[in-house]
């Protein structure tokens, strides 16, 4: 692997990571939109191969002491060399030093059930899953029904979401926090009796508790909302082994990804860098 480099990224290799985003789930990845923040933000990492970007990982914090994984990325011309699992090595091992000095209680991520990639990079470091949700899609959703934006959440709305809350594909968990860590990422909407939040100008949806005990009203309101915002698609995640909800959801548009039907979001954890080396 001689000539292949993990360092910061910075504002020149922006362009580099447009160019991976474009070629990864189709043109539909998230990489470009979030890239400039994320290099702000510190902790994020280019892997670089004879002076070409190739691919990323990110390094975050998250409610709870989480160290959280995400973004890794090699550009498909640049896969199969070893580098996706360098940079996952890489970035693992950053986390798992602030486990060992008490800066992080667990190393966390999520990905979706068909990323087979870094599953098995994953896995293979002792990584385990611990919690999975349900994400159905629709094209063009709309919806005549009126939807009231509310001013945030409070304890309640999440009282339904015993360790993770589905927001969005980072899931923070449900402790002391994560309210002040929601707030300004998020609106908040109400229709009929149910309410329900998606990260701003997002597509992804989360129920609150209300909506989860009226989802009639929350897949009408999540409609309204989307076309609020001219979304062209959007999605609701859900939790998994509650088939009433899910059938709610089908009976007004809403489709499964890809077959099987099950489970699509996933959540893998490694608590401590004994746990991987067993």
């Amino acid at each position: 692997m001689g000539g292949f480099v993990i360092r910061p990224v910075s504002a020149c290799d922006l362009e580099a990571l447009d160019a991976i985003s474009a070629a990864t789930w189709d043109g539909e990845d998230y990489l470009s939109d979030v890239a400039l923040r994320w290099m702000d933000e510190g902790g994020f990492f280019a892997g670089e191969y004879e002076g070409r970007v190739v691919g990323c990982a990110k390094l975050s914090r998250m409610p709870g002491g989480i160290a959280w994984l995400e973004g890794l990325r090699v550009h498909p011309e640049a896969q199969g060399r070893g580098w996706g699992k360098a940079l996952s090595a890489y970035v693992t091992g950053l986390a798992e030093r602030m486990v060992a000095e008490g800066r992080a209680s667990c190393i966390e991520f999520c990905t979706y059930y068909k990323n087979e990639r870094s599953i098995a990079i994953s896995t293979a470091a002792g990584f385990e899953p611990v919690e999975s949700f349900v994400i159905l899609g629709i094209e063009k959703p709309g919806c005549p029904a009126s939807v009231t934006r509310c001013a945030g959440l409070d304890r309640s709305d999440l009282a339904c979401y015993e360790e993770h809350i589905p927001f969005s594909w980072k899931p923070p968990l449900n402790t002391s926090g994560v309210l002040e860590w929601l707030e300004g990422q998020i609106e908040v909407w109400r229709h009929g009796r149910a309410r329900f939040f998606n990260r701003t100008r997002t597509e992804d949806f989360t129920l609150c508790s209300s909506g989860l005990e009226a989802p009639s009203d929350a897949v009408e309101g999540i409609l309204a909302a989307s076309a609020v915002q001219g979304l062209e698609y959007c999605c609701a995640i859900l939790p998994r082994g509650d088939r009433r909800l899910v059938e709610e959801f089908m009976e007004r548009g809403f489709r499964w990804w890809e077959e099987p039907r099950e489970p699509n979001m996933l959540i893998f954890r490694k608590t401590s860098r004994a746990q991987g080396a067993s």
